[in-house]
């Protein structure tokens, strides 16, 4: 979205304080120019004008040196004047605006001044490789030759966008040393910078760089229509594509991949990714796990950054990467084989990937859809959120709840409307991966082999078959969209489709009928679509069992914490904090009358508690409620979250409390959903976006209904324990249809984390001992009428925000 503001253009001898302190001090000239970058988007123009103003640098340290030894009666020698040539902080910054604007230049800029960028900007990092390290590994990245994405007609990727002129040459002659392993290259580096620092000569920046232009079309290369026994010829070419650039890119993940330096990171493993997924031919890439492998390595860089420094101040060290994709094989085959993990990745080149984790086959990994900045959809959702937010304002002013109500449920009915366009303008066909893999039978297997045999990879061969009860239209369009990916001609794809009757013919019909009864899937989302109501889409309509995960590393890491799944919590064991800033009335008389029929739950009311006893709390209880503004943050502190090692499943019933804030490209962005997880948390849930204390007390109130009933003391009664088990997704997707607006406040609630189950009774220990848990939650609850009967007698108020 373009910016409104226009910066006020200041006079070249301006006399304000700005420019008077501008003239003064270089740094904070070189700063002012760099802000002001940022504003227009690191356009060339400013650009220019930046690297400008670094080239005066020599003249005026120069000057300084002299000036200083001649104060202190020594000197100025060249090697002096030589050493203080250019800042160390100056160079930091045109190296990230160089960063910045070779990942925004547009391709038909003019060759030779992308060249002199890149020239110039490598001759700085040789000047200290340890300190300019992450720049150097990411303006080699950037240097490479963009990869030529297939023409695939769902993609369409006709829309413009960013790419930028290769110069591998240039990249390969000045720092081919990084081939080798990091110990080697660093050695090696010192020497070329011995060399070079005697060598280097005053920055030569191009002086005539162009304003922006239009972004072209993005680079895309047809499949030549051709059979997978004629792909000899295509490999040839491939193959020497291959060899150089892929290799380099490669080799050079492989010596850094412990760095998590989010600008290369987030580049290089998008770019190995890519090469991976789109079946490019190399020795190193196994079909499935490498294009997985990588674009996990390119998610959630800096959460795991943080988390990887506080364990190391902790007994447990952990790296929180994957040093190798065989590493990573094993996690993946370790999932128990009711989770299924689907990741939605938004690389950097904007294509989101389909990424299908599960322990019987090899990952599925499908580019779905092209996501430009502008994309309708995701402007419309941004708007929605916009008008959500204010129509709650609204309770303050409008006097009519008949007008309120109709505004409320006009966006409820927005974003239904919004959600089913989602799944068929970015999944389509596609939507029927998001459903979880199930367990293969003797049928099934036979089919798999069959399609493998035939050309088609493991991975698609599994999906086909898994998707074998679809209608034979959309099983057909499945089967064209894996034959396009897979470089199959028509008569191919044509042949499988035909031999679908002759399978269910053969074996019939229910050996291919799929039981999701006990099975989990786990959303895996990208940052600037994490506030997306995925758990809504039709798709998952017939399968409620969804959680989301921040992070497939960490969640390795919580699921070795945990005996079993679903993991089991004891209901009595409960601690609440309930309105800690005192502005909510009418949910504090709402909930208060309902939490003191849990005696046995202990909790505050009104205030907030110590940041000592919350930990406590967090570290000793089963589960731990919140009912207040956002996620509590603001009275107990992110640090009280952050350094406790969480125990207890935590409910945030607050405004945007699992909510991710999105900050740009390759960012984690921000959220206290990443506190949660990094004190290893096993379950946190909460609201996405703005809801209502009335609207999520029904839901807080239905969910308390189902999975805790059976300990809430009756009128008169005392509390009778009994050994009933509820799922904490269950309740959720019942407490949705508790609350009026099923989209704008139900689709707000969603689970981070394992999946839960919930035991009342002190029996607990001995039915986690079971080996066939599961067994346990595939029967039909009968649901218990109070939470409704409450409702229905308590007036819920439309007033305050959470």
């Amino acid at each position: 979205m373009e910016s409104k503001l226009i910066l006020e253009e200041h006079v070249e001898y301006c006399d304000c304080v700005i420019c008077t302190l501008c003239g003064m001090n270089p740094q904070m000239h070189i700063e002012a120019i760099f802000s002001k970058m940022l504003f227009y988007r690191y356009s060339s123009r400013i650009f220019r004008m930046f690297s400008e103003r670094i080239l005066k640098l020599s003249q005026e340290t120069s000057l300084d040196v002299i000036a200083i030894c001649s104060a202190l009666q020594k000197e100025a020698t060249d090697k002096a004047i030589e050493e203080r040539k250019y800042p160390l902080e100056a160079l930091d910054r045109f190296l990230l605006a160089a960063i910045r604007w070779l990942r925004r230049v547009s391709e038909e800029e003019k060759p030779e001044i992308i060249q002199d960028v890149i020239k110039e900007s490598l001759k700085i990092c040789l000047t200290d490789p340890i300190h300019f390290r992450w720049q150097w590994l990411t303006i080699r990245q950037l240097a490479r030759t963009p990869l030529k994405i297939p023409k695939l007609e769902w993609l369409r990727l006709h829309v413009k966008a960013r790419l930028r002129s290769p110069f591998k040459s240039i990249v390969i002659n000045l720092a081919s040393e990084l081939n080798m392993n990091e110990a080697i290259y660093l050695y090696s580096f010192s020497c070329i910078v011995i060399c070079y620092t005697t060598t280097i000569k005053t920055l030569h920046f191009c002086r005539t760089l162009c304003s922006p232009r239009p972004c072209p079309t993005m680079n895309t290369e047809k499949y030549t229509p051709t059979a997978k026994t004629n792909y000899n010829t295509v490999n040839n070419v491939i193959n020497n594509y291959v060899d150089t650039e892929m290799e380099e890119a490669r080799k050079d993940f492989d010596s850094f991949s412990h760095l998590f330096y989010r600008e290369w990171r987030f580049q290089i493993c998008s770019y190995l990714g890519q090469v991976c997924a789109f079946q490019y031919k190399a020795d190193w890439i196994e079909s499935g796990w490498s294009a997985a492998y990588y674009f996990n390595e390119a998610m959630f860089i800096s959460t795991r950054q943080l988390a990887r420094m506080i364990s190391k101040k902790s007994e447990e060290s952990q790296n929180f990467h994957f040093e190798n994709i065989k590493k990573f094989k094993k996690a993946v085959q370790c999932l128990p084989p009711d989770l299924t993990v689907v990741q939605l990745f938004l690389d950097s080149r904007r294509i989101l990937w389909l990424i299908k984790l599960y322990s019987g086959q090899p990952p599925l990994v499908v580019p779905v859809a092209f996501l430009p900045q502008d994309d309708v959809l995701l402007k419309r959702f941004v708007t929605l959120l916009a008008e959500n937010d204010a129509s709650g304002n609204l309770s303050k002013t409008c006097t009519d709840p008949k007008e309120y109500w109709q505004i409320r449920r006009k966006l409820d009915k927005k974003l239904k409307i919004l959600v089913s366009e989602v799944q068929a303008e970015w999944f389509g066909i596609f939507s029927v991966l998001l459903l979880p893999s199930v367990s293969v039978n003797d049928a099934r297997i036979s089919v798999i082999s069959e399609l493998v045999s035939s050309g088609l990879s493991r991975s698609f061969a599994s999906a086909l078959v898994e998707n074998l009860d679809l209608s034979t239209t959309n099983w057909r369009q499945l089967v064209q969209r894996f034959s396009s990916l897979e470089n199959f001609d028509e008569t191919v794809a044509t042949h499988i489709a035909d031999h679908r009757n002759h399978w269910l013919s053969k074996f019939g019909k229910q050996p291919f009928v799929r039981d999701f009864s006990g099975s989990y899937v786990l959303f895996c989302v990208s940052p600037e679509l994490a506030s997306f109501p995925f758990e809504l889409l039709p798709v998952i309509e017939s399968h409620k069992r969804v959680c989301r995960i921040s992070s497939f590393h960490m969640f390795e890491k919580l699921l070795s914490l945990s005996e079993k799944i679903p993991k089991t919590v004891n209901g009595m064991n409960s601690f609440y904090v309930l309105d800690p800033g005192g502005d909510l009335t009418d949910t504090q008389k709402r909930l208060s009358k309902e939490l003191e029929k849990y005696t046995c739950w202990k909790g505050t009311i009104g205030a907030a508690p110590k940041p000592e006893e919350l930990r406590n709390s967090l570290e000793t209880s089963d589960l731990f409620f919140y009912m207040g503004h956002g996620s509590g943050g603001r009275y107990f502190g992110r640090s009280t979250v952050l350094r406790s090692n969480i125990r207890a499943v935590s409910l945030l019933m607050g405004c945007s409390s699992v909510r991710i804030t999105y900050e740009g490209e390759g960012f984690d962005g921000r959220g206290a959903i990443y506190d949660y997880v990094i004190a290893k948390c096993p379950c946190v849930v909460g609201c996405l976006w703005m809801v209502t204390d009335g609207e999520i007390d029904r839901v807080l109130l239905a969910l308390l209904d189902f999975c805790f009933s059976g300990i809430r003391k009756a009128d008169g009664d005392k509390i009778k324990p009994n050994s009933s088990y509820r799922l904490l997704i269950d309740g959720i997707a019942y407490a949705r249809t508790a609350c009026k607006l099923k989209y704008m406040t139900g689709g707000a609630v969603v689970a981070y984390g394992l999946p839960i189950v919930t035991c009342l009774s002190e029996d607990m220990m001995e039915m986690k001992q079971q080996s066939k848990t599961t067994q346990l939650f595939n029967k039909d609850i009968t649901l218990l009428p109070k939470s409704r009967e409450l409702l229905a007698t308590q007036p819920i108020e439309r007033g305050n925000l959470y």
